[in-house]
């Protein structure tokens, strides 16, 4: 958890120093600082729980087991069959496209009777 911390207080302090103005650099140190210190506080208080390899420490190496543990004679379990492969289910054919509903057939509206010209 403070690596996670160091590190988002590291990009937070150069990201605002490489990409900010005055203002921006100046609110990017008030907020990464207090981080960093944050996530660095365990360490320094107590360097013995400290889970963070500080620069310039000597990160120790884990020494080899002088003896290799003991192995137990135990009867080899009887080899397993192959697993048989699965077959892959068939392609399911492609569904068909759902027709789009057709309107209704448009009735032509009924003309009025043309009048009878008007004889002279």
């Amino acid at each position: 958890m403070e690596a996670l911390g160091l590190l988002a207080s590291i990009l937070l302090i150069l990201g605002g120093i490489r990409w900010g103005g005055l203002a921006r650099w100046l609110l990017t140190l008030l907020l990464g600082i207090p981080l960093l210190g944050a996530s660095l506080y365990p360490c320094i208080t107590n360097p013995e729980s400290c889970q963070l390899p500080l620069i310039g420490q000597n990160v120790p190496e884990p020494s080899p087991s002088p003896t290799p543990p003991p192995v137990s004679p135990s009867p080899s379990p009887a080899p397993s069959p192959a697993p048989s492969p699965v077959p892959s289910p068939a392609p399911s054919p492609a569904p068909s496209p759902i027709p789009s509903p057709t309107p209704p057939p448009v009735s032509p509206s009924p003309s009025p009777a043309p009048s009878p010209a008007p004889s002279p």
